[in-house]
């Protein structure tokens, strides 16, 4: 990753040049197909994109990228777990944290990296697997599924 480096810094800090200005912003990952060899490619099972490197991106409501960095395995120095480490990474830029809300997948939330969202001023939602709720007094599974939808 080292040769294409300066260009994927180049292309995030053009990103950011203008600033955060959009108010929904969108944390996922996504994946660029690749199928040579290479130590950092991936593999995710039932996704449209498959073999390919994975990235973490930082959208806005209409899809403009305003953080994003290449996955390159394990970091030893981490000391989130991945997905919460993830989001605190992607939202270093943010400068106006409460005009902003932040949405994420399963993937990401849990009661630690909402609690840790709520202390720095972000709004922030997210789907939550049953495991991670830890504290949190919800309903049970089969009561949410049975109610109404609303926005």
């Amino acid at each position: 990753m080292a040769k294409i480096l300066p260009l994927h810094d180049m292309l995030r800090d053009n990103c950011q040049k203008h600033g955060i200005v959009h108010e929904f912003l969108s944390i996922d990952g996504s994946m660029i197909p690749y199928h040579g060899h290479h130590s950092a490619k991936q593999f995710i099972r039932n996704k449209p994109v498959g073999f390919g490197y994975k990235m973490w991106m930082m959208c806005s409501a209409d899809g403009y990228p305003y953080n994003f960095s290449i996955y390159c395995g394990k970091d030893e120095n981490r000391k989130l777990p991945l997905g919460s480490q993830v989001v605190m990474d992607m939202l270093q830029p943010v400068v106006n944290k409460d005009s902003h809300v932040i949405f994420f997948d399963n993937f990401f939330t849990s009661y630690a990296l909402m609690v840790d969202l709520t202390k720095q001023d972000f709004r922030a939602r997210g789907t939550i697997r049953e495991n991670r709720t830890e504290k949190c007094h919800l309903l049970p599974k089969k009561e949410i599924e049975k109610k109404e939808r609303f926005l």
